[in-house]
């Protein structure tokens, strides 16, 4: 009978441990991108910029930064998007990539900015920069996006975009953490005094 209780609490302990598990493994890097223009142009290069941020625990030296972008309705030739400054330093333009590789040594910030060329005659419902942020192994450290609405045709207002929902999301998850443990310790009391009779 105790097996069992015990069996029970640690299936019930085994999403928190998850949880914490996973917690630390994604805390000691944050990153974010965040557009620079107010308005976006066909034709034009709209900018951005955004950081990538170490803490204490983050142990790897090198990484790679990686812009990708998703729009809607889906363009088979979406336009040119690279990093074109780094840590204040100008990209040549043959360095101009969608991909940059770093060393964090000596470093607990990179900032970055860089452009892209939009295409001619367009028209989107949404826009959204992404970043992905990965270690020499290929595995993500980190992922930000900048998502954007409105009429590209015309432009597209920054001050139109979505709310980072990453810090209410983990207080949901938290909060949800702490639940999972006081039901267990009820069950595991309840289990105690049934025994107790």
């Amino acid at each position: 009978m105790k097996e069992r209780c015990c069996a029970r609490c640690f299936i019930l302990l085994l999403p928190l441990l998850l949880f914490l598990i996973s917690g630390a493994c994604a805390s000691g890097i944050s990153c974010e991108i965040i557009p620079a223009d107010s308005t976006w142009i066909p034709g034009e290069s709209a900018l951005f910029e955004g950081s990538v941020t170490t803490d204490g625990t983050f142990s790897a030296s090198d990484i790679t930064m990686v812009l990708s972008l998703r729009t809607d309705p889906a363009l088979s030739e979406p336009g040119t998007i690279v990093f074109s400054e780094i840590n204040g330093k100008k990209l040549s333009i043959r360095n101009q990539k969608d991909e940059y590789s770093t060393s964090l040594q000596g470093s607990s910030e990179i900032r970055f900015s860089g452009s892209w060329l939009l295409p001619e005659n367009l028209y989107l419902s949404e826009i959204s920069l992404d970043l992905t942020v990965l270690a020499p192994d290929g595995s993500i450290l980190g992922e930000a996006s900048a998502p954007i609405t409105g009429n590209a045709s015309v432009s597209v207002s920054s001050g139109m975009t979505f709310p980072d929902l990453a810090a209410p999301i983990r207080y949901i998850l938290i909060a949800a953490a702490a639940i999972w443990i006081l039901a267990a310790v009820r069950i595991f009391i309840y289990q105690k005094r049934r025994k107790a009779k």
